[in-house]
């Protein structure tokens, strides 16, 4: 808190109308306490359980395609995985549809058990609170640079506003308070929608007049943090402060990202296969074939999600 409190005396706000930020911040702590064990404990069952079930359908896979002769007999196929068939033969024609599945499906049992333990994770339900801290940090840290040094804070204050933007949207799903059934999601997510649409005007100012702008945009991102913590989830920023704001299409912004990352897995499962045909010709140890494949699909879906969008991705994974 420090370090807030600094931010705000060198843009000029007032440190102490912060009163439920610091119980926030405490609170979203991880501590020996607060420590998801049993969810832990359930992740690793899940993926062993998953990396066997991928094992024994994979051997059945095996069998069932030397029965239609599309390899040689079960246990003439790689020698670090006997019994496995002709998947793991480098001359079967199947060994791609063996690879692209194993990856895809571990792949997606890891983003799934790692979202599920960020769910449970103590500073999941204070990310709002957590990044305008963030953001009034950076807005601070922008405005004490020449105007010819600001060009990495501003990006790097763009992409907090950014996340914290997909916070608000989400808010009404993932706020502890409102049951998934209740009718305050509707207004929560109503309001949220007209706060992400005003944080985005006070962002666009910042290139009108940055110093003045930066003030304004931190003061706003403190007023959000502030009732964020205080509970008050629909009343993020007074009414006067939204009138002509043009709220957020959570709908859209939902579409736009599920397509982006529809798009990011398509790449990434095209360079496996892409990979997975090219490699026995290149020569290469089969030991690193795996190595490559994985490293390729990272790369694919880099390139087509973006290195932010991606980076956001890799936080449902386990231990991120």
């Amino acid at each position: 808190m420090g370090s807030l409190r600094d931010a705000c005396t060198r843009l000029g706000l007032d440190p102490a109308v912060l009163r439920a930020t610091p119980d926030a911040v405490h609170a979203s702590r991880q501590t020996l306490r607060t420590f998801p064990y049993g969810w832990a404990v359930l992740s690793v069952v899940l993926l062993f359980t998953a990396v066997r079930f991928l094992e024994q359908f994979l051997r059945t896979a095996g069998e069932i395609a030397v029965r239609l002769g599309l390899g040689p007999p079960t246990g003439m196929g790689h020698p670090d995985a006997p019994g496995l068939g002709p998947l793991y033969d480098p001359n079967s024609p199947v060994i791609g549809l063996g690879i692209i599945l194993f990856y895809v499906y571990l792949i997606a049992v890891a983003v799934a058990v790692g979202r599920m333990m960020r769910r449970h994770q103590p500073e999941f339900h204070y990310a709002v609170t957590l990044l305008t801290i963030s953001g009034i940090e950076g807005c601070a840290k922008a405005r004490a640079q020449a105007p010819s040094e600001r060009a990495s804070s501003l990006r790097r204050l763009d992409q907090v506003c950014r996340n914290l933007e997909q916070a608000l949207l989400e808010l009404h799903r993932t706020a502890r308070s409102i049951y998934r059934r209740s009718p305050r999601r509707a207004s929560v997510r109503e309001h949220c929608a007209l706060v992400a649409g005003a944080l985005r005007v006070q962002l666009a100012r910042v290139d009108v007049d940055p110093d003045t702008g930066l003030v304004e945009l931190a003061r706003t991102l403190s007023l959000i943090g502030e009732n964020f913590a205080a509970g008050r989830l629909a009343a993020l920023l007074p009414e006067a402060e939204l009138e002509g704001v043009t709220p957020v299409s959570t709908r859209r912004a939902s579409v736009a990202e599920t397509v982006r990352l529809a798009l990011a897995i398509a790449a990434a499962t095209a360079s496996v296969a892409a990979a997975t045909v090219l490699l026995p010709s290149t020569g290469l140890p089969t030991a690193v074939h795996s190595t490559v494949v994985f490293g390729s699909a990272v790369v694919a879906g880099m390139l087509v999600a973006g290195r932010a969008r991606f980076a956001r991705i890799a936080e449902y994974l386990p231990g991120k």
